[in-house]
């Protein structure tokens, strides 16, 4: 699982890419934060971290959070695999201490 993650193609890509962006802060209260990074292909990066070390938690992020008015398909980078498309945000249930990583890309 560890080889996994450190090879994942995905993960090196946001990390490397040409705009050279930093993720800002969209939400960062209740043992929640939320981040989102714009990268050089127009679609963003969300990071959503449960920072309680004891429980499980559903966090919702509204996309209204960042301004966006459109559905966005959902890529679940840790998973490497498509997640669907949401209209309006996206709810993600997180084991404790746990991080999802997604890559949010506008449906035309």
């Amino acid at each position: 699982m560890v080889f996994r993650l450190l090879s994942n193609a995905d993960v090196f890509n946001i990390n490397q890419d040409e705009l050279g962006h930093i993720a800002r802060v969209i939400r960062n209260k209740d043992d929640e934060t939320i981040m989102v990074k714009e990268m050089s292909d127009g679609t963003k990066i969300l990071a959503v971290f449960n920072r309680n070390v004891n429980e499980e938690k559903i966090i919702d992020f509204k996309w209204s959070e960042i301004k966006e008015t459109v559905a966005f398909s959902v890529y679940d980078v840790w998973r490497q695999k498509e997640a669907g498309i949401y209209p309006e945000g996206l709810t993600v249930k997180l084991s404790p201490d746990g991080v999802g990583l997604f890559k949010l890309s506008r449906v035309k």
